[in-house]
């Protein structure tokens, strides 16, 4: 198991998953948790989960999402018309 360290930017408000509910445009801290997926010839890394650091005010929050999840709030940031 690893995880990696990243930024993402949201260009507009965006839902990552029904318990969270709508987040604002802004630049997020993420973590990436990722699991080896090994043969004997080479190794990959599959994500497990996506950590975003939401920040409100002075306080901060971790919200947990799929990969999925997150890759949908991407694809629909990106392209409005995407399917919901």
């Amino acid at each position: 198991m690893r995880t990696r360290k990243s930024t993402v930017t949201f260009q507009s408000a965006f839902l990552l998953n029904r318990d969270v509910g709508e987040l604002p445009a802004g630049r997020y801290d993420i973590e990436i948790d990722e699991e080896e997926v090994g043969t004997i010839e080479r190794s990959a890394f599959r994500r497990t989960a996506v950590y975003l650091c939401v920040q409100t005010g002075a306080s901060t929050r971790t919200v947990a999402a799929t990969p999925a999840e997150f890759d949908l709030a991407l694809e629909r940031d990106q392209d409005p018309h995407a399917s919901q």
